[in-house]
């Protein structure tokens, strides 16, 4: 059951904001472990996705699974949490909530009724170059 809110009603609509293909910055808004329909274990993350101008809801699976763990791997060094990717090493969607980093999107076409939207692609693993030895403070 959905229980409607009266300031519900008097909400103006809003319309749905599809990105252009590309990489964009992100914030994970939730992460909800949930098993999917082939019994693996998977967390599904909410993320607030921005350009210049406006957010967008994207939503991502991370699959439990040896075929999906590159995408796993990337949004762990994505958002900094690269060290629970050891041996015997566990992802916890508590571990996920707040995270930020960049994101790849692309446009997933209509199908089956339901209307395009924007996919995720991979996460962009932020690269950092070393400081030149005149450039160390000390």
């Amino acid at each position: 059951m959905i229980q409607i809110r009266e300031e519900w009603l008097e909400m103006e609509s809003t319309e749905r904001v599809i990105f252009s293909p590309g990489e964009y910055r992100f914030k994970v808004t939730s992460a909800e472990p949930q098993t999917s329909k082939a019994g693996n274990q998977m967390i599904v993350l909410q993320l607030l996705v921005k350009d210049d101008k406006t957010t967008t809801t994207v939503f991502d699976h991370l699959v439990g699974k040896n075929t999906c763990f590159w995408k796993v791997e990337n949004f762990c060094k994505s958002v900094g949490i690269s060290s629970v990717l050891v041996p015997d090493g566990q992802l916890d969607s508590a571990d996920c909530v707040d995270r930020t980093g960049t994101v790849q999107l692309t446009i997933e076409p209509e199908a089956d009724g339901y209307p395009e939207k924007n996919k995720v692609d991979d996460y962009v693993i932020s690269t950092f170059s070393a400081r030149e030895p005149d450039d160390i403070p000390f």
